[in-house]
């Protein structure tokens, strides 16, 4: 993984902790920062921006920061992939 990468939580994460429903599960955000753990991990930097559906007060939240390990990080679509 790499900064700019757009990236979501991983489906057995999502699944080990519980959270089949509501936004988890359908967020996505972008790598702002990398920072090492160990070997295997990285400590990623994500901005999610949450998208809160609820009926007619559907809504976009500001973005929000959140550190995730990497390997509980899948990546939705590589930095210059489209370029």
């Amino acid at each position: 993984m790499e900064i700019g990468d757009k990236v979501e939580f991983a489906g057995d994460w999502l699944r080990n902790t519980g959270q089949l429903t509501g936004d988890v599960p359908f967020m996505q955000g972008e790598i702002v920062d990398l920072q090492p753990l160990n070997k295997h991990n990285q400590v990623a930097t994500v901005e999610f921006n949450w998208l809160r559906a609820h009926g007619a007060n559907a809504h976009i939240s500001p973005p929000q920061r959140v550190k995730a390990l990497t390997s509980n990080l899948e990546i939705v679509d590589r930095k210059g992939a489209s370029e």
